[in-house]
Order: C-alpha cells, then structure tokens, then sequence
C-alpha cells in the first residue's frame, strides 16, 4: 500500500525511493534520480528521457512510487497556504526619479 498524499506521506515515498535508489546503486543513483526530477520539472530533459533515467536509477518496479512522489508533491503544493497573489506594479510613480540620500 503506497502512503497518504500529504507531507508526511511526500517524505515517506521519498525516503522508499531513497532506500530503493541506494539498494540499487547508492546514493549515486539517488542523487541521480533527484536530479533527473529537477531537471524535468525545469523543462531541461524530456518526459522519455526521465522515464529512461527512471528505469536506469531506480528500477522498473518503482516506477508507481516515483509517480506517487510526484502526486504527493503536487498534492503539498496546491495545499500550502501561500497567502493573497501581490498586486501588480501599475507604474504609477513607483521607484521613479532618484532615491532619497543619493545626490542630495
């Protein structure tokens, strides 16, 4: 059974994918794995290019655990609270003309 989609069960899948990563190749392979994620997430490699990364560094059978990793993490970030979206600069005077202290 694969843990709930909530903080603590983001850290449990992450810490299961660790194990698992390691088991395979040590942390090598994890470090690759996170950094593979990253780097899709950051629109650098394609989605079959991480799936291949997926299979080489943790091993077709956990390929659902890292797809739950990636659920729970959507999961914590539309939960959080992040408070009201700023409103936008107008340009209405804001910063314009010199600053106080500089040349007067």
């Amino acid at each position: 059974m694969l843990p709930e989609l909530s903080v603590e069960g983001h850290i449990q899948i992450k810490n299961q994918l660790r194990r698992a990563a390691c088991k395979r190749g040590g942390d090598h392979c994890w470090d690759k794995y996170w950094s593979s994620l990253r780097l899709f997430l950051l629109f650098r490699i394609s989605k079959p290019e991480l799936d291949e990364l997926i299979v080489e560094h943790l091993g077709k059978e956990n390929v659902a655990l890292h797809n739950h990793l990636v659920l729970s993490i959507v999961a914590s970030a539309s939960q959080a609270d992040w408070g009201p979206l700023p409103h936008p600069h107008q340009g209405q005077g804001q910063g314009q003309g010199q600053r106080q202290g500089q040349g007067q």
